[in-house]
């Protein structure tokens, strides 16, 4: 174990020079020929001498850039040092780096994809800009809290005179406020604002132009279980307060609102949890349940609903009526890609940590819509209409 542990400590040693070699041979080319350079984004595994390890500064930006490649979704993928990193009090989008100095860039370009043999400094918080090629002037930018929370976002191409998408959060992390990329019909900023009782539970959601605003209210009893609901604001026509009524087994058994008579749900379950009965609006159900507590039979309003799993569970027919339902196609993570029902056909993707990154509508072989998503961690802050040249959602 010493003498492996004595030769890893050596061999990392001797790792910069081989990549300081290379550096000085790209120096001496044109611009345009290390424009055209093949290049491999760093993938930094956290094992051995790993970029984990080697250079955490480096990983940490990989870990951005994978997460902010649905803005900038055209092939082939931008390298990682499309993402340069900029003092966020210097600027927060650098769009001239790529035209002036682009020659500089891609030789930044090499060095960052050569096994992180240097440390990358930055301070937070911080933004970095994407970018299609080393030699373009068009891109978005991601810009990040020190708390590496994301603080604002630009398409690619984004015209920088309009407002840009930002967000706030309270000192608990929580999110206080979105500026959306749109402005109201004053042309003044539109932002939305957020807040929350003591429980984390969101109470209201103001915004600044004529959006209804919406107000909600709650009341748990001793053990956590939520018993009412208020709902108030000028999104809804009429007030009005939910009541939940539970079982020995905090199962929810009734819903029901002190305004609308229409508003009323009821449940029943097996002794093992499974729903055998509802009442949901009006409309009865009943369910039919296996071995392996999946529904395989349901009624709804005296229709009769069949559903069929494959041998990991993943259901692969979902009824929506006594005729017709979607076939659904998983992958080997047991995540949707693929439903169909008739004419209508939606594809899914994923990144590596899992998160569904675009969502494309088919009609036939006509492609309807394309989506995609940007994250903070595992939360959608984005979506982007790729075939409207990114132009963002929501």
């Amino acid at each position: 174990m010493a003498t492996h542990s004595m030769a890893s400590r050596f061999s990392a040693r001797l790792r910069p020079w081989p990549s300081l070699g290379v550096a000085a041979l790209l120096w001496l080319l044109p611009p345009a020929a290390l424009a055209n350079l093949p290049y491999t984004p760093v993938h930094c595994s956290g094992t051995g001498e790993s970029c984990d390890e080697a250079s955490p500064d480096m990983a940490e930006t990989g870990e951005e850039w994978k997460r902010a490649v649905a803005l900038s979704p055209p092939s082939p993928v931008p390298p990682l040092s499309s993402f340069p990193v900029q003092p966020a009090s210097a600027t927060r989008v650098a769009w001239g780096v790529h035209a002036t100095w682009p020659w500089l860039l891609t030789i930044f370009t090499r060095l960052a994809v050569l096994k992180c043999p240097f440390r990358v400094k930055r301070r937070k918080p911080w933004c970095f800009s994407i970018s299609r090629n080393a030699a373009s002037a068009h891109g978005g930018a991601i810009c990040m809290t020190a708390s590496k929370r994301l603080e604002s976002a630009l398409q690619p191409d984004y015209d920088i005179s309009k407002t840009v998408p930002s967000y706030t959060y309270k000192a608990d992390g929580r999110l206080a406020s979105r500026t959306w990329a749109r402005t109201d019909a004053q042309d003044n900023e539109l932002v939305t604002s957020y807040a929350y009782n003591i429980y984390d539970e969101i109470t209201a959601i103001d915004y600044s132009d004529s959006t209804p605003d919406i107000a909600y209210g709650y009341v748990n009893d001793a053990v956590g279980r939520r018993t009412s609901m208020s709902r108030s604001g000028s999104a809804y026509t009429t007030s009005d307060t939910i009541s939940y009524t539970y079982n020995d087994r905090s199962e929810l058994t009734g819903a029901s609102s002190n305004m609308d008579p229409t508003y009323s749900y009821s449940y029943s379950y097996d002794p093992i949890g499974n729903r055998v009965a509802a009442s949901e609006a009006g409309v009865p159900w009943t369910y039919t349940t296996n071995s392996l507590n999946q529904y395989t039979a349901a009624t709804e309003n005296n229709t009769n609903l069949s559903f069929s799993y494959d041998l990991d569970g993943s259901m692969t027919s979902r009824p929506v009526d006594g005729t017709s339902g979607w076939t659904q196609l998983w992958n080997g993570e047991n995540r949707m890609v693929e439903t169909y029902k008739g004419n209508d056909r939606l594809t899914f993707k994923y990144d590596y940590m899992g998160r569904r990154v675009e969502k494309c509508v088919y009609s036939g072989n006509a492609l309807l819509s394309k989506t995609c998503y940007v994250y903070d961690g595992f939360k959608c802050v984005e979506e982007l209409d790729a075939l409207s040249n990114n132009a963002i959602v929501m």
